[in-house]
């Protein structure tokens, strides 16, 4: 999943819907559902400047046994990417769906933006900005 033109590239929802488990190939890509999707077990994340051999050769190294672990995790979370699946009500589903997530995410900025006074909103967060950190982060290797 190389970085593509937005924070959320459309390769990762891909990787969830054929089945692949994603290998992240950037150092700005902002994961999406954080606070709901365990990414450090469910995908590797390399920075650009990791030179493609030594990804290569330590992708080629992990056990089948982790590839299963992983993909069943992927699959387990592949419905907060599915939009189709509406709100998640589907009582013999599972409760998980994209658009809750988005709620969730654009009330914690919500709330992380309250805080700031407005007179220093424009000069610290600026025009753009990205998620509040939720509990740690990836491990870049």
């Amino acid at each position: 999943v190389p970085a593509g033109l937005t924070a959320w590239t459309i390769h990762l929802y891909e990787c969830f819907f054929i089945g692949c488990i994603p290998v992240i190939l950037s150092d700005e890509l902002t994961l999406p559902f954080a606070s709901r999707v365990p990414w450090h077990l469910l995908s590797v994340k390399y920075r650009v400047s990791k030179p493609l051999e030594e990804i290569r050769e330590e992708l080629a190294a992990v056990p089948g046994v982790v590839l299963a672990q992983m993909k069943d995790l992927l699959l387990e979370h592949a419905c907060w990417f599915d939009y189709s699946r509406g709100w998640g009500r589907d009582p013999d589903g599972p409760a998980c769906s994209p658009y809750k997530a988005l709620l969730e995410q654009l009330e914690q900025r919500a709330e992380v933006l309250r805080r700031v006074p407005p007179e220093e909103l424009a000069t610290q967060h600026g025009r753009f900005w990205g998620p509040p950190v939720v509990g740690g982060g990836l491990e870049l290797r």
